[in-house]
């Protein structure tokens, strides 16, 4: 009885690596035309734009706009899915070098993140005068972290500000934390906002959340060998803190 177990136990092992395998097949395949439609689109809207005249209607662009709203969203799901596989076949890699954090962070958010919160009538605070001079980290994995708890913010906040703090924590470690006014998240969905495709907001989540950013966070963390943590107060707000070791 053990030693069919134990076979049994191998061919469904099996099995699992062999799904894992063909779904990241797949995305890999989705994303070519993908890509070809969200670039022909985009190509066809400039154009449209450009011969539009002030009497013509609106109508065919609003509908490009939303293939084109659209066609990116499920392009992030295919990328996130792709990710979050590559972490659990222990395919996601890190490549460390010195960086310059402060400048980084900074980066980030005043070329991609900025725009999304003066949309929304948001204040985005940025402090990293206590950030560490230099650390060893994956610029990259960096970049997806800010990205994601940065936009993860203004999703779920409506007024009010968000603030992003960089600082260092003794002689090892350094940290970054982001804090929002938004609608926070209630005490029973804390334990599984880390887990793949769970959305905090209720029964009517952001329509452009994929329900992957804080799993792949959490994932990029511990490969990094440092620490998540939240607290929330429903209705008043969120605080994401990700510690990192400088080394």
């Amino acid at each position: 009885m053990q030693s069919q177990m134990t076979l049994t136990n191998q061919e469904l092992a099996r099995l699992v690596q062999t799904q894992k395998e063909n779904l990241s097949f797949m995305a890999h395949e989705l994303k070519n035309p993908l890509n070809s439609i969200i670039g022909h689109s985009s190509v066809l809207l400039k154009k449209q734009r450009q011969r539009i005249k002030e009497n013509d209607t609106a109508a065919n662009l609003d509908q490009l706009e939303k293939v084109l709203k659209n066609g990116r969203l499920l392009l992030k799901i295919i990328n996130n899915t792709l990710e979050i596989s590559r972490y659990d076949q222990n395919q996601f890699e890190l490549n460390l070098v010195s960086t310059a954090v402060d400048r980084l962070i900074q980066e980030i958010i005043e070329d991609g993140l900025e725009p999304l919160a003066l949309e929304k009538g948001l204040k985005l605070n940025i402090d990293v005068s206590q950030a560490p001079d230099s650390v060893m980290t994956d610029p990259l994995r960096l970049q997806q972290i800010v990205i994601n708890l940065v936009s993860n913010a203004i999703r779920y906040t409506n007024e009010g500000s968000v603030n992003v703090t960089c600082r260092q924590q003794g002689a090892d470690a350094w940290e970054i934390a982001v804090t929002d006014t938004g609608i926070g998240i209630a005490p029973e969905q804390r334990s599984r906002i880390f887990d793949p495709y769970v959305q905090v907001g209720g029964a009517t989540p952001a329509a452009d959340s994929t329900g992957l950013g804080l799993a792949i966070v959490q994932r990029i963390v511990t490969l990094m060998e440092g620490t998540i943590s939240v607290t929330s107060e429903l209705g008043e707000g969120s605080t994401f803190t990700i510690r990192l070791p400088i080394a």
